[in-house]
């Protein structure tokens, strides 16, 4: 879960305050995996394989910035991202040896001493080790982010996206501070990566998946955050930035576990056999049932609030 929190503020950073809805996502959180893999197979490092994650999901964050300031126009967001997440494909194919995925949860790495220790420990079913190290790191990229975005460095990134022409009146360099952005998050969302594929042990190159955990709980978050009325007309806070993300991410995860064991439990009830399927389709179809139907109760809240302000006008 800690993972998919990462993932999430880096999303939802990138999109609420840069006004960038980044693909790139799926391209940075996978190569971040690949990273991982390579560090912990030559050279039995966590260490190091949260290094080799940052600088190559820093590197995709680089590449959709520049790609996009190519030609700043608003299709180009999307586009420079889904070419990067095709082009991220074939490097990681070739970083894992023409292979699309790594296992290597028997290396002799950090993370998988604390997977050891919960086993020989009985602990391993809940993992509390584990989850405290996921914790401590969405604990400190939060600590980080709050204390950037409230400088005055951080004040002109929070001000790029919704109000881009203040800051080029001002002289600031947009271009410049895009691609800051873009590399913070992605470097966020690496971290996810790195975790998750620690926690695992195996990294898979799949094309799309991530983005739309993200999206999900980021639609979450926000809308969750819109009924509470300290936040309601806050949510360019940083308290919000940062909150939102994370706890729409937990409730994601609740729901999405429990949609699974719910269907799995029913599988195994109705038939002698065990129906394999594929994890990550299972897992996307869950993430956009979620989001059409919060879409879906959103939209109609909202319809039926136009329907209640359009009556009393004409009361």
């Amino acid at each position: 879960m800690p993972g998919w929190m990462l993932v999430s503020i880096g999303f939802y950073v990138s999109y609420r305050v840069l006004k960038f809805p980044d693909l790139t996502v799926d391209a940075s959180f996978v190569t971040a995996t690949c990273g991982a893999a390579i560090a912990a197979t030559l050279y039995d490092s966590s260490l190091i394989g949260i290094v080799f994650a940052s600088i190559l999901s820093g590197f995709s964050g680089l590449m959709t910035a520049l790609i996009y300031l190519s030609n700043p126009r608003p299709a180009y967001k999307l586009l420079a991202g889904a070419l990067i997440l095709f082009v991220s494909y074939s490097i990681n194919f070739r970083v894992l040896g023409h292979a699309t995925e790594s296992t290597f949860d028997k290396t002799d790495t950090f993370m998988n001493k604390i997977s050891i220790y919960e086993i020989q420990h009985g602990l391993y079913p809940y993992k509390p080790i584990t989850l405290l190290v996921g914790i401590f790191l969405v604990f400190f990229v939060c600590c980080v982010y709050f204390w950037f975005l409230r400088t005055n460095a951080g004040l002109v990134f929070r001000t790029i996206g919704p109000r881009s022409n203040i800051i080029c009146n001002k002289g600031f360099r947009r271009g410049k501070i895009l691609i800051l952005g873009l590399i913070i998050t992605n470097v966020t969302v690496g971290f996810g990566g790195w975790y998750q594929a620690s926690i695992d042990g195996f990294a898979q190159i799949i094309l799309f998946g991530t983005i739309l955990h993200a999206l999900a709980a980021a639609i979450l978050g926000e809308i969750l955050f819109e009924r509470i009325k300290i936040f309601g007309d806050r949510r360019g806070s940083v308290t919000a930035i940062l909150a939102a993300p994370i706890v729409g991410a937990f409730l994601y995860q609740l729901i999405q576990t429990g949609v699974q064991y719910f269907f799995i439990n029913e599988s195994m009830a109705t038939s002698d056999k065990i129906i394999s399927v594929n994890q990550q389709d299972s897992n996307t179809f869950i993430a956009g049932l979620i989001i059409l139907i919060v879409l879906g109760v959103r939209f109609l809240t909202l319809k039926s609030q136009l329907d209640e302000g359009q009556g009393e006008e004409v009361s």
